[in-house]
């Protein structure tokens, strides 16, 4: 993780403290969790109570 922030940061690529996560096998991209061991993309629970009212 270090390496990317550091490449990121020579680039002059904003970054925002809260975003990168470290190493992990599910990740929230774009409102989807990605789950990386079970080769998965779901809708995040709150966001199925949110849809379904």
């Amino acid at each position: 993780m270090n390496c990317f922030i550091e490449c990121v940061n020579e680039l002059f690529v904003p970054l925002a403290d809260d975003k990168p996560e470290g190493p992990t096998d599910v990740l929230v991209f774009l409102g989807l969790e990605l789950d990386t061991t079970n080769m998965i993309v779901r809708i995040p629970h709150q966001k199925v109570l949110e849809i379904v009212g």
